[in-house]
C-alpha cells in the first residue's frame, strides 16, 4: 500500500504559522503582483483562526472574508489592521540604486 502523503494545502497552512515563512512569503507575492500579494495574505490569514484575526484587526469576521475575497479591496485601514493583527508591519524602503558619487567641494 503506497504511503500516504499530506495535502499541499494542509502544508502551506502548517508552514505560514511561522511568521519568518510568512513574512517571505508574502513579500515574493509582493514582488511578483498586487493580486499575488493579496492571494499570499489570504493563505497566511487563513493560517490563523478566523474569528480571532478578525477581532484583533477590529474588524468584522464577515468584513474580513470580503477583503480576503478575489474582488476584494481593502482599504488601507483595513489592510493595516490585518497585517497587524498577523504581527506584521508595512515598510517603505528605498530600492537599491547605485548614487552618483561626485567630488564633495566640486561645484557643479
Amino acid at each position: 500500500m503506497p504511503k500516504r502523503t499530506s495535502s499541499y494545502r494542509s502544508w502551506l497552512t502548517e508552514n505560514l504559522i511561522d511568521p519568518e515563512r510568512a513574512s517571505n512569503y508574502l513579500n515574493a507575492a509582493r514582488k511578483d503582483s498586487p493580486a499575488a500579494f493579496f492571494k499570499a495574505l489570504r493563505k497566511v490569514s487563513e493560517s490563523h483562526e478566523i474569528k480571532k484575526l478578525a477581532e484583533k484587526a477590529g474588524v468584522s469576521r464577515e468584513s474580513l472574508y470580503r477583503m480576503m475575497s478575489e474582488t476584494g479591496n481593502p482599504r488601507y485601514s483595513s489592510l493595516e489592521g490585518l497585517l497587524g493583527a498577523l504581527g506584521f508591519e508595512q515598510k517603505v524602503v528605498p530600492k537599491k540604486y547605485e548614487v552618483e558619487k561626485k567630488p564633495k567641494h566640486v561645484k557643479t
